[in-house]
């Protein structure tokens, strides 16, 4: 009987033994493993969606564009050509408007214009449109606009007195003088300097035309002749309108010219020339390029000038006076030493004791520069007087 309990309590506990082990491995089945690696779950991915047409946004021009891209900044029209800049100035009839200075492409002490001449100095930042002489500026030549644009600054209280001590302090820090400043849009803008006092017919934040009347060529700044300086900037870039926006730190290579209407390098020129009845005072010349006295049998002498610009070192200069019976009674030539923006010279003869013969007086001015083949007369001008 005892031993029937005991073997009925031994099968007991045997069944629950096996009914624990059993839930227990229920159990650890169902539990999650954290060290398992758990794939994501797979998603359908949606079809994709037609691209939609957008127009891209315009963006600025942070470094030099080609000059093809010229047509596309400011007010241009698409369909003109890369020149898009009109004249500064209207000049006179009968008067020629010449070039003094150019830009100055080299970025280091030297200077270089883009024609390889000796019209520009260091650090020069824009183009010189001159009149011959003073007397032609104070007629009265109108400063224009290059383009259409709308003025950005104006400065119009300074003296034109050009570069005298007097007015030293007033010019300190205003080196263009009277001014006016365009803005065209996309980056670019003109300066046009050195304008008459009381001449400026625009004011700030005004719309002008290409065209139309900024002001007058005066001598106001730092200037010792009258003109007017024109300066081309994009994103405050100096820009050389004769080369474009891709300017060579040298000269005489390809360029592509943002003016409207072509422009000819003229690097040598007369500025004036004319007779004097004594040696001619520059200052009287540079103020009105014209004969200096009457000529007359009784005149004290007779004398031929010329201011002539862009001479090189190594250029002849001949000044040559011919009597009415076509002798010779001057003959005077002159070697150049260095290259100089403006050169004035004279060569005369003092009167006989018998006063003048009556007659026609020629004077004739020529300079040649030394080519390969020789030399090449570069200015050729003459000037008559008759003495009744």
């Amino acid at each position: 009987m005892r031993r029937r309990r005991r073997s009925r309590t031994l099968w007991l506990v045997a069944v629950l033994l096996a009914a624990l082990v059993a839930l227990l491995l229920v159990l650890r089945r169902e539990a999650p493993d954290d060290t398992a690696e758990v794939a994501p779950p797979e998603v359908e991915a949606p079809a994709p969606e037609a691209e939609a047409e957008t127009a891209l946004p315009e963006i600025p021009v942070k470094t030099p564009a080609p000059v093809a891209a010229v047509r596309q900044m400011g007010p241009v029209d698409p369909a003109a050509p890369p020149g898009w800049l009109g004249l500064p100035l209207i000049c006179p009839p009968g008067v020629a408007c010449t070039v003094q200075n150019y830009v100055d492409l080299d970025p280091g002490e030297g200077a270089v214009e883009f024609g390889c001449g000796p019209l520009t100095y260091d650090g020069h930042t824009g183009t010189d449109f001159q009149v011959p002489d003073q007397a032609t500026a104070d007629t009265g030549v109108e400063v224009t606009a290059a383009a259409a644009g709308t003025v950005r600054a104006v400065r119009d209280e300074l003296p034109d007195t050009g570069m005298v001590p007097e007015t030293a302090e007033q010019r300190d820090g205003k080196a263009l003088g009277n001014a006016v400043v365009l803005d065209h849009g996309g980056g670019w803008t003109t300066a046009y300097g050195h304008l008459r006092q009381g001449s400026v017919a625009v004011g700030e934040g005004e719309a002008v035309a290409a065209g139309q009347a900024l002001g007058l060529i005066g001598l106001s700044g730092n200037t010792e002749f009258p003109h007017v300086h024109f300066e081309l900037r994009f994103e405050n870039r100096v820009i050389d309108p004769f080369v474009g926006l891709d300017s060579p730190s040298g000269c005489g290579d390809e360029r592509q010219p943002l003016w409207r209407t072509a422009l000819d390098y003229v690097p040598t020129g007369a500025l004036c020339a004319g007779w004097a009845t004594d040696e001619p005072d520059r200052a009287a010349v540079k103020a009105r390029c014209a004969d200096q006295g009457a000529p007359s049998a009784e005149a004290p002498a007779l004398v031929t000038f010329a201011e002539v610009y862009g001479v090189r070192a190594g250029d002849l200069l001949r000044l040559r006076i011919a009597a009415p019976d076509g002798s010779v009674l001057v003959d005077d030539t002159r070697d150049i030493a260095g290259n100089r923006a403006r050169q004035f010279a004279f060569a005369g003869k003092r009167r006989p004791e018998a006063g003048w013969p009556v007659g026609r007086y020629e004077a004739r001015i020529e300079l040649a520069r030394r080519t390969n083949g020789g030399r090449e007369t570069i200015v050729d001008l003459a000037r008559s007087i008759d003495i009744p």
